[in-house]
């Protein structure tokens, strides 16, 4: 199924999203691309499950840059176990993005606000997907087959564009493997915990004053 057709699924719908087994498997469940998500690449805007090492692939801030490690894996049942709530869907521009995709619930994206430069005196942070939930009308929605999932890794963290506009984080190569165990950091910009993530985009959604919204401008 392509991942951006609409008339495949409802937002309350179970989604079939198919692909093949992989052998190696992310340590960590909840991050990564699920198929069909588009990357900006050198060649053009390419499905990420297509997407080779050392292809070089359009940054945020640093250009083009080459993936170094990939890292694919197909979920099963043990993605409902883990998550019963089920994957984020994103309608056609949520995120400044050109048609619907989806978003693993512990993938971190970029927000840029004038709201959170105004609390945080940053313009852009890094949120888990699972915060963006009703969010411009982000949805649940539950898998019923099996769930493929690329991690893209690069020498240092990046940030890619997804489906044309959507910002998602990348972790640097060396948080491969165990690492990804770990909670999500960055060198660049601040990770908000799911609280003060949902209080921003709580914010953000309603387009109001953050007077009183304490939590979200304390320290982590």
């Amino acid at each position: 199924m392509s991942i951006h057709d609409q008339s495949a699924f409802s937002r309350i719908d179970d989604v079939v999203l198919a692909g093949a087994v992989f052998s190696q498997r992310p340590r960590r469940i909840g991050t990564g691309l699920v198929a069909g998500t588009r990357i900006e690449t050198a060649r053009g805007w390419t499905p990420v499950e297509q997407v080779l090492t050392g292809e070089k692939v359009q940054t945020f801030d640093g250009g083009l840059r080459p993936v170094t490690r990939i890292e694919r894996t197909v979920y099963g049942a043990d993605l409902a176990q883990a998550y019963p709530d089920g994957l984020l869907m994103v309608p056609g521009g949520a995120l400044h993005n050109c048609d619907a995709f989806y978003l693993m619930p512990e993938q971190h994206v970029l927000l840029e606000s004038a709201v959170a430069e105004e609390v945080l005196g940053r313009p852009a942070v890094l949120v888990p997907a699972s915060a963006l939930e009703g969010y411009r009308g982000i949805a649940r929605v539950m898998p019923v087959d099996l769930v493929e999932v690329v991690t893209l890794f690069f020498d240092d963290e990046e940030v890619v564009y997804a489906n044309t506009g959507a910002l998602v984080h990348c972790a640097p190569r060396k948080a491969a493997g165990a690492a990804l165990r770990r909670p999500a950091t960055s060198a660049f910009f601040e990770v908000l915990p799911f609280d003060r993530a949902r209080a921003l985009v709580d914010l953000m959604e309603a387009g109001t004053p953050w007077a009183g919204q304490g939590d979200l401008a304390q320290a982590a």
